[in-house]
């Protein structure tokens, strides 16, 4: 018969709260800050570098998307 005490380790527990504490932080500021979009001009010219009038093919959005999300995390680095 095996012995089924609860053990838990308490310095690994410690260092999990520790770490939950530091996240729930870092959402907390993360909600606190203010979303910066892209204004229209700025979408204008990152189509203008995608769209070379022939017809928007896979590539050419697949580009565009990581453009569009480049731009946006280098305004809300």
């Amino acid at each position: 018969m095996t012995d089924n005490k609860f053990n838990p380790d308490w310095d690994a527990m410690a260092v999990m709260v520790e770490e939950q504490q530091r996240m729930a932080r870092r959402i907390e500021e993360l909600a606190q800050r203010e979303w910066v979009g892209l204004t229209n001009d700025e979408i204008d010219d990152i189509w203008a570098e995608f769209n070379d009038g022939y017809g928007i093919i896979e590539d050419t959005l697949w580009g565009y998307e990581r453009a569009i999300e480049a731009k946006l995390k280098e305004k809300n680095a």
